[in-house]
């Protein structure tokens, strides 16, 4: 189905007027981003580094105070 896109830059509430689709709706200084969602190749990968990332990486390290 088309969708008709408000004249200039997007906001987040037209984000969220989108379709729960299966495609990844983002917006990067108002311009719309479409990309359908991870397949299983991706998660797959995903699954088997996930433990590996847990026991190597400092969680305290990847938020700075900006966080």
């Amino acid at each position: 189905m088309a969708m008709a896109l408000p004249r200039g830059p997007l906001t987040v509430d037209d984000l969220d007027a989108f379709p729960d689709d299966g495609h990844r709706y983002e917006l990067m200084d108002g311009t719309l981003l479409v990309t359908p969602s991870p397949g299983a190749p991706h998660q797959l990968a995903l699954g088997r580094l996930h433990p590996d990332l847990g026991v190597t990486v400092d969680p305290a390290q990847l938020c700075r105070p900006a966080c």
